[in-house]
């Protein structure tokens, strides 16, 4: 004996005429509500569906372009890794890798001496345009130290 699958049977379709003739059965009434509930869930969906489709068409505004400047500055680790290497080269005159109180003292002999070249106004703090002043003749000194040391000089800003 074979089976056949009958939809009138086994379908989704079947399975509604099953639910309504039941609610029928059950009150006049019954079917009617059911029936407005799945008109409304129906139009509720399509509200959703009309929405979805013009958020879809609107333009998406074009991305800015990225204009390739300066390499990446170093992440900040690195920075301070070089520049404590740098200050321990430059103070750490017994070589220990540490600072002591001479060192350091002498650390902030030459940071005074150095706010004060640039300090015009003599308030103890570097203004914007002090600023501006140690940072261009730093990049000047750093320029002369590369083309005495025969190192290709990148072009000025």
């Amino acid at each position: 004996m074979t089976l056949r699958w009958n939809p009138l049977r086994h379908g989704a379709a079947a399975e509604w005429l099953r639910v309504t003739k039941c609610l029928q059965l059950a009150g006049t009434g019954v079917v009617e509500t059911l029936m407005k509930k799945i008109h409304c869930l129906a139009a509720c969906l399509g509200c959703v569906l009309a929405v979805t489709c013009a958020r879809a068409q609107t333009p998406v505004p074009p991305a800015t372009p990225v204009i390739p400047s300066a390499p990446a500055a170093p992440d900040a680790a690195a920075r301070k890794a070089r520049v404590r290497e740098h200050v321990l080269r430059k103070y750490d005159a017994n070589g220990d890798g540490q600072l002591d109180a001479n060192e350091r003292a002498a650390m902030q002999r030459d940071r005074a001496a150095r706010l004060k070249q640039y300090d015009a106004n003599g308030d103890g703090k570097l203004d914007p345009t002090e600023r501006a002043k140690m940072r261009a003749d730093r990049k000047a000194q750093k320029r002369a130290a590369r083309a005495a040391a025969g190192a290709p000089i990148a072009p000025a800003k």
